[in-house]
């Protein structure tokens, strides 16, 4: 389906993290922080504090690389756009660890608009930076949907107290550019494109919210995921060394990485429709569990076979003659489902776009398809970008997985909250991420 409206672009920066709660206070003087001081293509300089330790080891995900007692290091003869992982131990004069430091990072990308990022994690704190955003008005900074601050700079630092899985998200405004058309020209399009009568709006719908045609901000759209290291405080450094040599510190940091789409109906039954009613997926949003409209699973191989792979799943329709799901069976069929899906590997991320419009064999053509288009980037540092866009109905989930069992949902589109119905398929693509 070709777009109509040019709606606004929300982008995320979005950390998945095993932590502890959160407060707003500095973390104590006893704790690793690592700066980075600077940054190119092919190189990477970091200083942290010296908390009074004998001596200081670093290493990243495959070697060694300092032991001393110096509080800087450089590594250079890198390639642009290389995901740089470091763990930093601090010991004693009895070779048990008092802190550790994760960091996470890229080296310059070629593409210079593209937003470079660090996520640092101590046992006590939390530290997001990302490179400055030309013309941002400011930054919001969400965990579990909930606004925990705003601030003009990119950079926040955020404390633990407690034990628990979060995820960040930092919401960039930037001006509005778009000129987009009045209100009655846009329900024109919508009810000239679809033959249907569909219910007049006050609102445009958006990324999950109810905005007014008249925009004041535009925004970016960008996801990240990590997670935090186990606090290792006094363990002796023959344990730590074992396990980096063994690789077993670092086994979260897979070479894989799979991002699944999945569309479905989040009640038992939607009503009110020609000829009466069909069988939604009764459930709330899910990675794994219930039946699904759609499925689609990317699978991005970052290891020595750089590959890409997908599959393509399609649910049973099943439609009735009458309202309430429980009349006379008029049809059933499962769809054809060979999706659009367009992918790059880049080494250390790919690009992918889906195109998705899948009908319904239940409805004889009568039900317009199930749209979207997304593109993503995914990095493998846990990064994902997300933007596109879909229709109003049904429900959108889009997950990446953090281990074999274990998935971070990105964005889900919960179209039964936004008050959308089965007539929101019709065109155009309203909603967009």
């Amino acid at each position: 389906m070709k777009k109509i409206l040019k709606l606004l672009s929300i982008c995320f920066l979005t950390i998945v993290v095993f932590l502890p709660g959160y407060t707003t206070n500095a973390s104590t003087n006893d704790d690793l922080k690592v700066k980075i001081f600077k940054k190119n293509e092919n190189s990477i300089s970091i200083t942290w504090n010296d908390i009074g330790a004998e001596y200081y080891v670093l290493w990243n995900d495959k070697e060694l690389l300092y032991k001393g007692d110096k509080t800087v290091f450089s590594e250079s003869n890198l390639e642009s756009a290389t995901y740089i992982q470091y763990f930093l131990f601090a010991y004693d004069e009895n070779d048990e660890v008092l802190s550790t430091y994760e960091l996470s990072t890229y080296t310059t990308f070629p593409d210079k608009t593209m937003i470079n990022y660090s996520l640092g994690k101590n046992k006590t704190a939390v530290f997001l930076d990302w490179s400055d955003v030309p013309n941002a008005i400011k930054y919001d900074i969400y965990l579990d949907g909930v606004l925990i601050a705003e601030t003009r700079y990119s950079h926040f630092t955020h404390n633990l107290d407690e034990k628990k899985q979060g995820v960040y998200r930092v919401l960039i405004y930037l001006p509005n550019t778009d000129e987009l058309p009045e209100k009655d020209a846009v329900l024109e399009m919508q009810n000239k494109s679809a033959h249907l009568n569909i219910p007049e709006t006050e609102d445009i719908v958006e990324g999950g919210k109810k905005l007014s045609l008249k925009y004041e901000y535009d925004f970016i759209s960008l996801f990240f995921n990590a997670n935090v290291l186990e606090d290792k405080s006094g363990i002796h450094i023959s344990q730590i060394d074992e396990k980096l040599k063994s690789n077993s510190y670092t086994a979260s940091t897979d070479s894989s990485t799979t991002v699944r789409i999945r569309t479905f109906i989040a009640d038992a039954c939607y009503e009110d429709w020609i000829p009466g009613s069909g069988k939604g997926d009764n459930r709330g949003a899910s990675a794994t569990s219930g039946t699904h409209r759609t499925q689609i699973d990317v699978k991005i191989n970052f290891g020595s076979s750089k590959t890409i792979t997908y599959s393509q799943n399609a649910g049973e329709t099943v439609a009735y003659l009458f309202n309430g799901c429980d009349s006379t069976v008029v049809s059933r069929g499962t769809p054809d489902i060979d999706e659009d899906i367009t992918y790059f590997h880049y080494g250390s991320f790919a690009e992918i776009n889906v195109r998705h419009s899948v009908g319904s064999p239940a409805f004889g053509g009568v039900l317009p398809n199930i749209d979207y288009d997304f593109d993503i980037t995914v990095y493998q540092g846990g990064i994902t970008t997300i933007s596109g866009e879909h229709d109003g109905f049904p429900d959108y989930e889009v997950y990446r997985s953090l281990s074999t069992y274990v998935w971070d949902r990105l964005y889900h589109w919960d179209a039964s909250a936004e008050g959308q119905s089965i007539y929101s398929l019709a065109d155009p693509m309203e909603i967009e991420i």
